[in-house]
């Protein structure tokens, strides 16, 4: 499978922060982020985002110029 590629110029790489979403009386993990992403602005665009599990949030940082 050939996968097609885009260069940019500059170069940049993106990076993003995995978030455990975590019960502070008992420390496991809770399934919060539905609650959490319903009071940001942009949920699918935005720097908080939903990830694949309902325990886990995403912070987005944008393209890092290297």
């Amino acid at each position: 499978m050939k996968l097609a590629f885009t260069p940019t110029d500059p170069a940049t790489i993106g990076v993003e922060w995995e978030l455990a979403l975590v019960d502070v009386a008992t420390g496991q993990l809770t399934p919060a982020a539905p609650s959490l992403l319903d009071r940001v602005e942009d949920p699918d665009k935005g720097p908080i985002r939903r990830e694949y599990l309902t325990c886990m949030l995403i912070k987005k940082h944008y393209n890092c110029y290297i």
